[in-house]
């Protein structure tokens, strides 16, 4: 089943987690919307002052958008 359409969607009251996950560290996140059943997700992701990370390559389908 694909992911529910919500609209609209407000994410102002929703607190970042922290990401705790391998090249992420250092960033929080919130969750938009969430595949139960594959996984797939949208998030919204602030990568908080002096993160860095190493030049490299994703195998996997992600897309990210910088503002």
């Amino acid at each position: 089943m694909a992911r529910p359409h919500i609209e609209p969607y407000v994410e102002l009251d929703t607190a970042y987690k922290k990401f705790d996950i391998s090249g992420f560290k250092g960033s929080e996140y919130k969750v938009l919307s969430m595949d139960v059943d594959n996984g797939a997700c949208t998030l919204k992701v602030k990568f908080n002052g002096g993160y860095k990370r190493k030049p490299g390559l994703s195998y996997s389908d992600c897309e990210i958008f910088v503002k």
